[in-house]
């Protein structure tokens, strides 16, 4: 269940990318499994606009998602342009 998780899906589904993209591999248990996390970028995928999937899908393996975490939405706000995520 994603409700219970006071993030922005487009921030949690930067997240979960980054994860799928950096996630171990071998046979050591993990808390979730690639597969699971997998299911849930189809779900927060289907809560994005267009623009949101594409903006996550460039910038996930930025610090923007941090960045927005740690400062909020209002005070990312105010970060300048030049230092919001610029990927290509």
């Amino acid at each position: 269940r994603l409700e219970g998780i006071a993030v922005a899906n487009d921030i949690l589904h930067m997240l979960l990318l980054r994860a799928e993209q950096t996630w171990p591999e071998g046979d050591r248990p993990l808390p979730v499994t690639r597969e699971r996390i997998t299911e849930l970028l189809a779900l927060t995928a289907t809560r994005l606009s267009e623009r949101q999937l594409a903006h996550a899908e460039r910038c996930f393996l930025t610090d923007e998602p941090y960045k927005r975490l740690f400062l909020g939405e209002a005070g990312y706000a105010g970060v300048p342009a030049d230092e919001r995520c610029q990927a290509p």
